[in-house]
Parts: structure tokens; C-alpha cells; sequence
């Protein structure tokens, strides 16, 4: 991305502990960077380090971490990144590709990370922040595409922008559709179903929008649960294990979009362990931002 001059932060392939020494010969490297795996989702293994003695601790923290996950082996095999930390407004770009033309964009905000792991806590769609400010990321796209011109299906960019400066910086792509609550929250707000057109392009047969896209939803904020699945087991009523959705739409006097309970962790004895544990979303909507999170608040209450 540096190369054909699209924003992005400075970064370098970590494949091994050589690579970390590299990085400390250079006193020049920007601090605070943030190192994560090269492959995987969710913010699993990702770490922000202030300082080079925190980059080697970290470092070794985390390759023991992967290894030890129930993550896939190309996932623990593909080494990490260690990108520089741009400070701003964090941001999704959602949307698809057919035959390197780009046919739909929508940017949606990410609330604050929490740190230092970055658990991501969720979000709004679309995007809240300044016309200004969406201009920018929609051009970043047209031009990321531009140069990736031989792209095909849905991705997900993964952008920041300083307020302050205006400044944007690209953080990452992703060619797949994203996880948790936005194929939902997205279809909510656009009428499009990310989980159908990514069908489509696959066998390269023309997307039409969907029927019955009146009702949809202006507004869809949503949130990430944490923790052990224990504390919420007399909430999630009906929950009966791995994956399960509550969802509704003839009881949506909140604006439900959509919940899953993902019934895992509880066996995690570490307590930092489990306390980063996700173990589901909840999402809802309105007509105006103000009144989707006052649903949002009223749907976890009742959860």
C-alpha cells in the first residue's frame, strides 16, 4: 500500500525473533506500534507495546498465546505485523468488488478498542463521524481499488482518521465478509446481504437487492459481550450452546436486530484469559443514532 501511495501506517513482517531484533537495531522506529497475527479476526493476540523491552515481552507472550489457541494452523503459522499506532477515529469499510469494479461501500464507526488486547466492543453503521471525514474513506477506497484492480468479492478496510488534521491512515484489508454482528447490522441499514453476494461472486452470477428493503433501518448501533458465558447463563434465555441466535422481529420494541450467544470459555481457568473471551454481540436499531442506542441500552438491560 506504501508503495502506489494509499495512507497507510509503517509496518514490517515479523516471521521469527530475528525479526524483533531488527526492529530494535532501529532507533527510529515510532512508538507506541502494535504488533498482531498476520491472519485471523477478532482482535485475538494483538497487543499494543509503548517501548522496545515491552516489544520482546510481548512478542514472546503472544507466540505462546497462538500457539496455544484453538486457532487454525495456517492462522499460527503465518507469523505477525508490527504496524505503527496512528491515534484517530477507527472506522470499517464494508462492502464488495465484482471484476475490479467497485460496487458498494459503506463506512461504519468502531467504538474506542479496549486496550492493550483491543477487543473490539462494537459499533455504529453507518458511520456517525463528519460528511467530510466519509468522503475521505470512500475515496480512499475508489483509489485502493483502483490499484488493487483485479479484485473479486467482499471485503472489509480497516481505516482511522485524526480529527484534528484530517488525516487518514489505512490499517488493514480484509477479502472476506466480516464477522459478528455486521453481515446483520449491514443488511439492516443497506438491505444487502454480505453472506448472499459473497454467494454470487464466487459463482459469478449477477446480485440484485433483495425485496422488501422499505423497512429498513436507518441506524444500528451494537456492542460485544465479554467474559465467562456463566454470568450471562439466566439472561440468555433459550440459549441452548456453541453459536445459538435469539433473534426477533414481531417482539422488537427495542429495534432488535440480532444476538449471539456463543456458549464457549467456560472451561478457561486463566482469569485475565477469560475475562477477554468473547462470547457474543447484541445489536439495534432506529431511526436516528440518539434513539438506536437508547435500544441498544434497553436490549441488554432485558437480555
Amino acid at each position: 500500500c506504501l508503495e502506489p501511495g494509499l495512507p497507510s501506517v509503517l509496518c514490517k513482517s515479523v516471521d521469527n525473533i530475528n525479526d524483533i531484533h531488527d526492529v530494535l537495531q532501529k532507533k527510529d522506529w515510532p512508538y507506541p506500534s502494535i504488533l498482531k497475527p498476520r491472519k485471523g479476526a477478532g482482535s485475538v493476540s494483538v497487543r499494543k507495546v509503548q517501548n522496545p523491552a515491552q516489544l520482546i515481552e510481548e512478542y514472546n507472550c503472544v507466540v505462546q498465546e497462538l500457539k496455544n489457541s484453538t486457532a487454525p494452523d495456517f492462522v499460527k503459522m503465518s507469523g505477525f505485523v508490527l504496524e505503527e499506532y496512528f491515534e484517530g477515529e477507527e472506522v470499517d469499510i464494508d462492502g464488495w468488488v465484482s471484476n475490479g469494479q467497485l460496487c458498494f461501500q459503506l463506512v461504519s464507526d468502531n467504538n474506542p478498542a479496549l486496550e492493550p488486547y483491543f477487543l473490539e466492543m462494537g459499533g455504529t453503521y453507518p458511520s456517525q463521524l463528519p460528511a467530510l471525514a466519509i468522503d475521505k474513506f470512500e475515496k480512499m477506497t475508489q483509489n485502493f481499488f483502483q490499484v488493487f484492480s483485479d479484485f473479486h468479492g467482499c471485503f472489509v478496510l480497516e481505516a482511522k482518521i485524526n480529527l484534528q488534521t484530517m488525516n487518514i491512515q489505512l490499517i488493514e484489508m480484509n477479502s472476506r465478509v466480516s464477522g459478528a454482528e455486521a453481515p446483520f447490522s449491514f443488511k439492516a441499514v443497506t438491505g444487502h446481504s454480505l453472506l448472499r453476494i459473497a454467494a454470487h461472486l464466487a459463482l459469478n452470477i449477477p446480485y440484485e437487492i433483495e425485496a422488501g428493503t422499505t423497512s429498513i433501518k436507518r441506524v444500528v448501533c451494537s456492542a460485544n459481550l465479554y467474559g465467562s458465558p456463566t454470568k450471562y447463563k439466566k439472561k440468555f434465555r433459550g440459549a441452548k450452546g456453541n453459536g445459538d441466535y435469539i433473534f426477533s422481529t414481531k417482539t422488537n420494541k427495542a429495534g432488535n436486530v440480532g444476538l449471539m450467544y456463543f456458549n464457549e470459555g467456560g472451561t478457561i481457568k486463566d482469569k485475565e484469559l477469560r475475562e477477554r473471551n468473547f462470547i457474543g454481540w447484541v445489536a439495534s436499531a432506529s431511526s436516528s443514532y440518539d434513539d438506536a442506542m437508547k435500544n441498544l441500552v434497553a436490549t441488554k438491560r432485558h437480555l
